[in-house]
């Protein structure tokens, strides 16, 4: 069962908290518990009871701001992930915060739905690791990870390729086309819970041949080649400014939009955000 986690957004505009609770669908994430505060000492009051696990925080608030807040947290010694909020002008304001250790993310306002959900998802990362080192050293090592990765998306350890000999040209050209006819099936389902052996199952063979030829042919193995086609696919997806980047995720089969972002951020060296971003930037042009 996924963890739950809370989450408190701490900004004095009423408009900006709305957006943060209300456009984002952050149950997707485990966060199933959302506060909101306009300045410091309202979010200190929530933290008391509620003790939140995430904070969206804005800098620049009446009375107590964001960084009053953050050094009143660090003194209380608050175990909270924060994201901070700023504008262009708030760089020195924007320094301190992030030399406090607890902040993870700093995004400039106005924040995209897209880049918050990235950032709540570094977050809960960040508390992960947190969480795995504090029952590593207090003995515990089986410990299992509130993120699951889907079992069809877990590596396989059979992608290594092997040495080949010379073939037949039939038998090289029966090897191409069984290839060829996973490659269709992979192409119409790629969207779908897919695994090495549903596809081998589809061209009638066993797991572990079409492992080998799949990599023999292709010069890559079948979870590099399913992984780069759903990147591929997403990346057409975030020119169109309809999806929000976790139903992208969604419709090239990463329910686990952690997952998603680590597979993205390794191939593309950039995160689904910003790739949009660059995307629109050029289209404008």
């Amino acid at each position: 069962m996924q963890r739950k986690y809370r989450m408190i957004v701490v900004d004095d505009e009423p408009a900006a908290r709305k957006y943060a609770l209300q456009q984002i669908e952050w149950e997707r994430l485990g966060i199933t518990a959302l506060y909101e505060a306009e300045n410091g000492l309202d979010a200190l009051r929530i933290m008391e009871t509620a003790k939140p696990d995430i904070m969206i925080l804005d800098i620049r608030m009446p009375g107590m701001d964001g960084v009053m807040l953050l050094e009143e947290i660090c003194r209380r010694k608050y175990d909270i992930a924060v994201i901070g909020l700023s504008g262009y002008s708030d760089f020195e304001a924007a320094r301190r915060m992030l030399s406090s250790g607890r902040v993870v993310e700093y995004l400039l306002k106005p924040a995209s739905a897209d880049a918050l959900f990235e950032a709540v998802t570094r977050c809960l990362e960040k508390i992960e690791e947190r969480e795995q080192m504090e029952l590593l050293r207090n003995g515990l090592q089986n410990h299992s990870s509130p993120f699951p990765l889907p079992p069809d998306e877990e590596e396989t350890g059979c992608e290594s390729p092997e040495s080949s000999e010379e073939l037949p040209p039939e038998v090289s050209g029966r090897k191409s086309a069984i290839v060829r006819l996973a490659k269709e099936y992979i192409q119409l389902h790629y969207g779908e819970r897919l695994s090495l052996e549903q596809v081998a199952a589809q061209v009638y063979i066993n797991p572990s041949y079409l492992s080998r030829i799949f990599t023999e042919v292709e010069g890559t193995g079948f979870n590099k080649y399913l992984q780069k086609l759903r990147v591929d696919k997403a990346k057409e997806l975030l020119r169109d400014p309809g999806y929000k980047v976790y139903e992208v995720a969604d419709l090239v089969g990463y329910p686990n939009f952690q997952h998603f972002l680590k597979i993205f951020k390794r191939l593309e060296n950039t995160t689904p955000s910003k790739y949009r971003e660059n995307a629109m930037w050029l289209i404008g042009q």
